[in-house]
């Protein structure tokens, strides 16, 4: 990707081999020594696309990886193409759909209740409009018959001219309700049957009730349980901040936690009173958060304890200052000041390691050597050594046994461990268990950062990363330091076994394409093959030197790094796993 004609090639191929009018999906995956990555998720284009577009697309993404994983991506680049079918074959979707999605919300507390209390209000008063139905058409007045039918019998005769003479009747006493016989059982029946009824609705109505105070109970306590959970997660915070300020623990948690104090600090003292009222959150979250109220300078309100336990006036000792849009620390974290380191560091404690590996085919990595170097003695192993059989496993498990047993309790630095060394040999090395070896590792973002490996409850070797320590390439840290041995060239994508069929292969050096642009200049590839011009170059032996060089290379960076810190600086840089790590000891030493 990083020729110049690769966009317009890659223009080229899609005019000349794509169907018009189709959509297809790209993934773009470029490779570097150490093995390919993908640009991003798939990506979506047609046969109209720009060079242009490409580049501003998938340049900046293809920069951030390089940035990441310190590599340039520079070799072959792989992309992957998957016709997504025409285009006017893509139904857009109807603006109606929208509407009968059904999403689903969250009804609050208050809500519910509102609704449960107006249906039981309607039911209430449906239940009541039925009962007084009912009692109107059972309590209307009895119609008394008798002067219509004198009406009607005097009317008659007078028509036809009969004079009719009728006794005056006596008085009709309308039967009462109570003692009349026919009516009486099925108004007792309909009454008994409202009075069920009426004590059915009263005792649905009471339940509700009951269910809207419990409703209510149940939201009040969610929503204090809601500012809980909120109170709880403002003091985690607070918390995490305050134990990574006394802890020294950076936010990637690299650096390793100091060990407890022997004697338990004093009590705190009171936060000192603010100048202008303030509520207490505003109070934590303005020191927490550094926010500067003005330009001018604060004492930062912390302390500091000594190696006897006591408290040490920080103003007095380190006349430290708050500058504008500084963090200033909470007033309760006690910081305790780090011990001196007064000992001379022991060079004889550290060991540097390293690996090689062919590039296949299919962009893999394959382990064929290894090697360490502790400053005085150099070991080298390599898969073509009878013992191994050509299989990787086998010949490093050979090499993290004897790394263990000729360098015992020391501190092994591989660069780039995390992102590659552990990725390809961690399996061999947990294999060892059987031999009673136990791992104590660190892990952060998913990656071994660093690893201690135990016998029974005895440190045998810790394993560390030293790109944490010094980032940086080593082929630039090695000018940087100006140490002895300098990074040499090395063809890492000379694949012997795959191209020649043999990994002890022998003959001219191999073409100038085999070797990293951005590490080899054609000049210096120019200068290597004068030097090959009358002998032969065996893959093996070159293989031997580069490994031994790199190994010793950061030996002399790591030494001379740590001394010159030790000299400026009363601390153990080799405890630390980071440079934030000896960066925060070196502040709470000085």
């Amino acid at each position: 990707m990083h020729s110049p004609n690769f966009w317009s090639e890659l223009i080229h191929i899609i005019r000349n081999n794509l169907a018009p009018g189709h959509r297809y999906g790209a993934l773009i995956c470029p490779r570097s020594e150490k093995g390919p990555i993908t640009l991003g998720p798939l990506v979506h284009f047609t046969t109209e696309t720009t060079e242009e577009w490409l580049r501003n697309h998938f340049e900046p993404i293809l920069a951030k990886k390089e940035e990441d994983y310190n590599e340039e991506f520079s070799l072959d680049t792989k992309i992957k193409l998957i016709d997504l079918g025409s285009i006017s074959q893509r139904t857009p979707s109807s603006p109606t759909s929208a509407t009968k999605k059904v999403y689903s919300k969250t009804t609050s507390s208050s809500q519910i209740l509102q609704a449960m209390q107006t249906m039981q209000e309607t039911q209430i008063a449906q239940t009541n409009a039925i009962l007084e139905a009912i009692k109107t058409q059972q309590q209307s007045p009895t119609l008394n018959w008798t002067p219509l039918i004198q009406a009607v019998a005097t009317a008659i005769p007078a028509v036809v001219g009969v004079p009719v003479s009728l006794a005056t009747p006596n008085p009709v006493t309308p039967a009462s309700p109570t003692t009349s016989t026919t009516p009486a059982a099925p108004v007792s029946e309909i009454q008994a049957q409202l009075e069920s009824l009426t004590s059915t609705v009263n005792t649905l109505a009471l339940t509700q009730r009951e269910q809207s105070k419990t409703l209510e109970s149940l939201s009040q306590g969610f929503n204090n349980l809601t500012n809980t959970v909120a109170q709880l997660s403002q003091g985690f915070n607070t918390l995490t901040q305050i134990v990574a300020a006394t802890k020294g623990t950076p936010s990637n948690g690299s650096s390793t936690p100091p060990a407890a104090p022997s004697t338990p600090p004093s009590t705190p003292a009171a936060p000192a009173a603010p100048s202008s009222p303030s509520t207490p959150a505003s109070q934590s979250s303005e020191m927490l958060s550094g926010a500067a109220d003005s330009n001018s300078y604060k004492p930062i309100n912390f302390k500091l304890m000594d190696d006897k336990g006591e408290l040490v006036d920080a103003s007095m000792h380190l006349n430290l200052i708050k500058p504008k849009g500084s963090r200033q620390l909470h007033s309760s974290a006690v910081i305790h000041a780090a011990k001196a380191f007064n000992k001379e560091l022991n060079p004889n404690s550290i060991v540097t390691a390293d690996l090689e590996s062919l590039i296949t085919e299919e962009g893999l990595n394959r382990v064929f050597m290894a090697a360490w170097y502790n400053g005085i003695k150099f070991r080298v192993f390599d898969i073509s050594q009878s013992q191994f059989n050509m299989e990787p496993h086998l010949m490093l498990r050979a090499f993290w046994l004897d790394l263990l047993q000729n360098n015992h309790k020391c501190t092994v630095y591989f660069h780039n461990w995390a992102g590659y060394d552990a990725i390809l040999s961690l399996a061999a090395l947990i294999s060892l268990h059987e031999y009673g070896y136990t791992f104590n590792p660190i892990v952060q973002d998913g990656k071994v950062i660093s690893l201690t490996v135990l016998l029974g409850t005895e440190i045998q070797l810790t394993i560390k990363d030293s790109i944490k320590v010094i980032p940086g390439s080593l082929a630039k840290l090695a000018k940087d330091f100006k140490v002895e041995t300098q990074k040499d060239h090395f063809p890492h994508y000379f694949n012997p076994l795959e191209l020649c069929g043999l990994l002890d292969w022998e003959g001219s050096i191999p073409e100038y394409k085999y070797f990293e642009p951005k590490r080899t200049t054609p000049a210096e590839y120019e200068k290597m093959a004068e030097q090959f011009k009358n002998k032969p170059w065996n893959f093996l032996e070159v293989s031997r030197q580069y490994i031994q060089g790199d190994v010793i290379a950061l030996y002399q960076i790591l030494i001379s790094f740590f001394k010159g810190l030790k000299d400026k600086f009363p601390i153990n840089p080799i405890k630390k796993r980071s440079a934030p790590g000896i960066a925060f000891t070196t502040w709470k030493t000085v």
